[in-house]
């Protein structure tokens, strides 16, 4: 448990605040998600999720998992957050953002971004990573 006089002055800090965005949400874990949820919970005074705070979480699953954590929606490895987590991920909307964006005008880069991704690459697409290698930075 945090100090009185430290969760008072986090609190204080807190009060106004109705929404948290959490991104790059692939490297967060399960473990350090369910102490988000309980000091938020403590310093808050509130016994809802995150204490009563709205959370997005934002990032790309197939980008770099948790270090020496498990996956955000697995059950944590810490015996007293496990009950904690079961639900507490179920609490989330998922959306997911199917449209490319950024490489639309590049269709065979997207298909070897997505092979890559997948663990599939073929020559081709080597190929073509290659080609946007830097050689020399200024």
């Amino acid at each position: 448990d945090l100090p009185p006089e430290v969760a008072n002055n986090l609190r204080i800090q807190l009060m106004h605040c109705k929404l948290m965005i959490i991104d790059e949400a692939s490297m967060v874990g399960s473990t350090t998600l369910s102490r988000i949820d309980t000091r938020l919970r403590q310093i808050l005074g509130v016994d809802k999720s995150f204490g009563g705070i709205s959370v997005i979480l934002l990032g790309d699953f197939q980008q770099l998992p948790p270090v020496k954590d498990s996956l955000i929606f697995t059950t944590p490895k810490h015996s007293m957050l496990r009950m904690d987590l079961s639900s507490l991920w179920n609490e989330f909307f998922i959306y997911e953002l199917t449209e490319v964006m950024r490489q639309k005008n590049d269709l065979k880069f997207v298909h070897a971004l997505n092979n890559f991704a997948r663990g599939e690459m073929n020559d081709d697409d080597i190929r073509l990573i290659k080609t946007r290698e830097v050689k020399e930075i200024e």
